[in-house]
């Protein structure tokens, strides 16, 4: 964290990759001026912020940036007190989100009360939730069939997505419900995808688990379509990266599909525990696959109970996900206070 109010200058001297680019980067700043630019707009809090600043500096507009997950959490989030000071809005994803960037006010800023945007944080700091894919003809998107019933994760395999735990839990599922499977979709590093290969090799459950790799947004939404329910079973990692707000949950949820996730940063914002989802300790195998059992005997055997909850999903996504709602509040904010 850099707390020195020379910050913007020593910022140019430290990253040698910007230094050789300053005068291009000042012909950037003209041309942004030159072509009428009224505000500046970065969708990430970590290095495109930092640059964002500076051409803020070189060119008097106001910014604003967006932050989620690894951008916000990890030391992606570097010059706090630069990007905290001098941006003129900030927009979460999530109330866990605002009070996290309001907390690194308190310890960034010498006086949270008063920054050099001439406005007090907490009046700078607004909730816009993540966008959820959305394309014409959606609602035509067809189940994914596999021949059997299975439940299904989407995201990278990394450690912070929690996929070991998961797969634990479904050891242990599959000892009440033996013909259920489980799909996971997504690409990762390969050290990543081979960790989770050999677990599920050392769980003896390589005929149940199966990973797909990188498939289409439209084949993701088919895959929720298709499933029992969805889930992410994310933590923290030691070098502190861990979930904003994962819009597979938000997606699940416009499809009427309920989901499980670990109860901890913005989750619990779009998960209400045995409303349209169940929530788990992250980490905690038995507890996740406790949930996983209960959603799967609530299908079964309780179907009224069972469309309540899909009923439910649908309705969290619609009344706090609504795309256009949310970049209505993006646009109004950042033009209204600049016309």
């Amino acid at each position: 964290m850099m707390n020195e109010p020379v910050a913007h200058e020593r910022w140019w001297s430290e990253h040698k990759v910007y230094n050789g680019c300053a005068p291009a980067f000042k012909e950037f700043a003209k041309m942004v001026i030159d072509h009428g630019v009224q505000a500046l707009y970065t969708p990430f809090a970590g290095t495109d912020a930092t640059v964002l600043s500076m051409l803020s500096k070189c060119t008097g507009l106001p910014w604003y940036f967006f932050c989620h997950a690894q951008d916000l959490f990890t030391h992606m989030f570097d010059f706090t007190r630069v990007k905290l000071s001098t941006a003129a809005g900030i927009f979460c994803i999530s109330e866990y989100n605002k009070k996290y960037i309001l907390e690194q006010g308190r310890l960034a800023l010498p006086d949270p009360r008063f920054t050099e945007a001439r406005k007090s944080l907490p009046n700078k700091v607004h909730l816009r939730r993540v966008n959820h894919y959305q394309e014409p003809g959606m609602d035509d998107i067809r189940p994914w069939y596999e021949g059997f019933k299975y439940i299904y994760s989407a995201g990278r395999i990394c450690e912070m997505k929690g996929y070991e735990h998961s797969l634990r839990a479904f050891k242990r599922v599959l000892n009440k419900f033996p013909d259920i499977h489980y799909i996971i979709t997504g690409g990762g590093l390969p050290h990543d995808v081979a960790k989770i290969e050999n677990l599920i090799k050392e769980l003896e459950i390589e005929d149940r688990v199966h990973l797909k790799g990188h498939v289409t947004n439209t084949d993701v939404i088919s895959h929720i379509k298709g499933a029992e329910f969805t889930l992410l079973t994310s933590i923290i990692t030691d070098d502190g990266d861990k979930e904003g707000l994962p819009t597979f949950f938000v997606e699940s949820m416009f499809q009427s599909t309920p989901v499980i996730g670990t109860d901890y940063s913005g989750i619990p914002d779009i998960i209400e525990h045995e409303v349209n989802g169940m929530l788990c300790d992250p980490k905690a195998q038995w507890d996740i696959g406790d949930a996983m059992i209960k959603l799967l005997k609530t299908k079964e055997n309780k179907p009224d109970e069972w469309d309540s909850m899909c009923k439910a999903a649908r309705k969290t996504a619609e009344s706090k996900f609504d795309n256009n709602a949310n970049i209505e509040i993006l646009l109004s904010t950042i033009f209204n206070e600049n016309v």
